[in-house]
């Protein structure tokens, strides 16, 4: 999607997109008391981002009526750790990337094919634990298995 000065419409935006998936945004930080530190130090460490963990492509019909709302369930091997409802915070998913598709533009920067834009999280930041595996399961839209390990192991 080449910068333009027309601005593109949601559904031009919605057709580039090739694939949706589910993800994880890894948040951590390499500080020990980072509430004592200037606003600048942390965003020069990524303001605690870590990573990104990408699932399997979800349907596309899936992926063109995400909800605003949807269950999500931590479990590990033996139980269920955490059954939220999770709420998309600009309660439709595909606003922040229409938004950012025409910022973007303004500026002279067009999106390029390849590229992974995540927008936005339902259920925030949460604390999980390490060392054994987990299944996250976003309600009808798909799931993620994931195993976080500490540097040590």
């Amino acid at each position: 999607m080449p910068a333009r000065v027309e601005p593109y419409t949601a559904e031009q935006i919605i057709a580039a997109i090739s694939d949706v998936h589910l993800a994880l945004e890894v948040i951590d930080c390499r500080y020990t008391d980072p509430h004592t530190l200037p606003f600048e130090q942390l965003l020069a460490d990524g303001l605690f981002n870590h990573g990104l963990v990408l699932g399997a492509p979800i349907t596309q019909s899936n992926a063109a009526s995400m909800p605003s709302e949807l269950d999500i369930t931590l479990s590990d091997a033996t139980a269920e750790l955490l059954n939220i409802k999770g709420r998309h915070p600009d309660g439709d998913p595909l606003l922040p990337i229409v938004w950012l598709a025409n910022f973007l533009s303004t500026q002279g920067i067009g999106l390029q094919a390849g590229q992974v834009v995540i927008t936005g999280s339902y259920a925030g930041v949460l604390d999980v634990p390490v060392n054994q595996p987990l299944h996250i399961q976003f309600g009808e839209a798909g799931s993620l298995s994931v195993h976080f390990s500490t540097l040590e192991e």
